[in-house]
């Protein structure tokens, strides 16, 4: 199997270092010792997934527990983790936020899988390094990595199929670089060179509307959506309706406000929820879309100041949705204790009704809490709370807020233009 070389090469170049163990062992570290490698021993997909949930419920044991870990795995030249005990810290490591333990953890898993075999398990590490390494923004290592994945998949046929996701990955990674033309132009060359494996011209189109988006460009990229429907319409396919409401017209609400034209977004998220109500007899998938579809349309509703009434009732909607669902997968053990409560985004769409509505108090009641979530550390969401606490007549707690949103990463083309409309309401607020 080529790809297991490959795997080990990949670890090689930059493996797990051993060093002298430390004779100062804490007290402690022979039980966390313990029940690192007692992962090895956990077997099946549902037992591995509830052991990572449960490990993530007590975040600063979990700490403690990973890096004991990784003194493990570096004390001895063949760290003594198998696949499944490298795999649950990797990931464990991952949604904390530890990046460097992850991909200690990530490179162990490289090796067992290319001993294994394991063409899903290959696929599994490749797909959790690549995002670890987005998370942190190495983005170069995360480029590396696909183009050495790729370069393997045209000689390995159990990889060609994932070519076309591998190649998607390596123009969203350019985007997140900010090298636009570069995306587009690989995006372009794809086109040209499109075959069965790649993928079809449908999927680097839609790529091609998300570039231009993120490039600031709304009237290119609306054109680009335009012809990804009309490959939709003219392909023999089913579901065309449903294709093109997911791929085509909810992507595009989003680059119509952004291109100033609000009035064209309500028509479409009009349009999209009256053709998904909600349905107990529809799919998981089209019912949690039925929820974005109301929360979008109630939040944009709100936020240009129209049908007040009738946006909380959506925002209400979606987050009933939205409660439903989670329910169904709780009681499936498909959701741990530690999620959250309730979506951050669609308790902040309902704060933003609120605050529309002048009901200052309860706007600011649920976004207090809504900011705790790790999930809601964005730009907008702290925007709204710093105006929230300004119609209050808090000043000093909304620049306070707004401070804080300038710290935050940006995650959408908009986030930029709010943060200098942000500098502009503390200048006058001051």
């Amino acid at each position: 199997m080529r790809i297991a070389v490959f795997l080990i090469g990949l670890a090689l170049s930059n493996p797990v270092q051993a060093v002298t163990p430390n004779p100062a062992i804490e007290e402690g570290d022979d039980s966390l010792r313990a029940q690192a490698l007692a992962f090895n021993n956990i077997t099946g997909e549902k037992a591995i997934t509830s052991k990572i949930r449960e490990l993530l419920k007590d975040k600063p044991a979990l700490r403690k527990l990973l890096a004991e870990a990784v003194s493990m795995a570096k004390e001895k030249e063949d760290p003594p983790f198998n696949y499944t005990g490298a795999w649950i810290l990797a990931r464990t490591a991952h949604v904390l936020g530890d990046y460097d333990s992850g991909e200690t953890f990530y490179k162990i898993c490289i090796e067992r899988a290319a001993k294994l075999e394991s063409s899903e398990k290959t696929s599994a590490v490749f797909d959790g390094l690549i995002d670890l390494y987005v998370r942190a923004k190495k983005y170069d290592a995360a480029l590396y990595v696909c183009q050495k994945l790729f370069d393997m998949s045209e000689k390995d046929e159990e990889l060609q199929k994932a070519q076309a996701a591998i190649l998607d990955k390596m123009i969203e990674i350019l985007c997140r670089q900010k090298k636009f033309e570069k995306a587009m132009e690989m995006t372009e060359d794809l086109i040209k060179k499109i075959n069965k494996n790649r993928g079809s011209p449908l999927l680097f189109e839609l790529r091609k509307a998300d570039i231009f988006r993120e490039w600031g460009k709304p009237t290119e990229s609306i054109a680009a959506y335009k012809r990804a429907q009309d490959l939709i319409e003219d392909a023999d396919i089913e579901n065309k309706e449903e294709l093109v409401d997911r791929y085509v017209k909810y992507p595009l609400t989003s680059v119509y406000i952004d291109a100033g034209q609000p009035e064209k977004a309500i028509t479409l998220l009009d349009e999209l929820v009256k053709a998904h109500p909600f349905s107990k007899d529809d799919k998981p998938g089209l019912r949690r879309r039925s929820a974005t579809y109301y929360n979008d349309l109630g939040y944009i509703l709100a936020d240009n100041d129209r049908r007040l009434d009738e946006a909380e009732k959506l925002v209400r909607k979606a987050l009933e949705i939205e409660r439903e669902l989670r329910a169904e997968d709780k009681a499936a053990g498909n959701v741990g204790e530690e999620d959250e409560p309730d979506n951050p985004a669609f308790v902040d769409s309902l704060a933003w009704v609120y605050f529309k509505q002048k009901k200052f108090a309860e706007a600011r009641d649920l976004m207090v809490d809504v900011v705790k979530s790790e999930s809601a550390q964005h730009v907008e969401i702290y925007d709204h709370l710093g105006q929230i606490y300004a119609g209050m007549g808090n000043k000093e707690e909304a620049i306070k807020t707004w401070q804080k949103a300038l710290t935050l990463d940006n995650v959408s083309p908009r986030d930029e233009a709010n943060k200098e409309a942000i500098k502009k309401r503390i200048e006058t607020l001051k």
